[in-house]
């Protein structure tokens, strides 16, 4: 008989998980999943190395302050400041952008 314990919040990945174990084999009466929902802790806006909640606010806006510095330095070339600037600016405003965004969605999904 085997009996698979672990600590993990409720997700899809969690679902795909059971789903992998019962096509190795395992019966659905042998795995038994308990949802995590009493969190005691609140979540942190950022990260620390020693304490990660697997919830990242940065990547969203990474890729937004990529993709606008490279438009801001192109249509830089053709504005006043140069393209240099525009580009600083373009990243500093997608990557605020992105930060807004994923706050925005973590504030919404963790009141649901």
């Amino acid at each position: 008989m085997i009996q698979i314990f672990s600590t993990l919040e409720h997700s899809v990945k969690l679902e795909l998980a059971i789903s992998a174990l019962e096509q190795e084999g395992i019966s659905k009466e042998s795995i038994f999943a308990v949802p995590l929902t009493n969190r005691k802790v609140e979540r942190k806006l950022f990260d620390t190395m020693h304490n990660s909640d697997g919830v990242s606010l940065v990547s969203t806006g990474s890729a937004l302050g990529t993709a606008f510095s490279v438009i801001g330095a192109s249509v830089g070339f053709s504005l006043n400041l140069g393209p240099i600037y525009w580009g600083l600016i373009g990243v500093a405003s997608g990557f605020l952008l992105g930060f807004l965004i994923d706050l925005f969605i973590l504030k919404v999904t963790s009141v649901a």
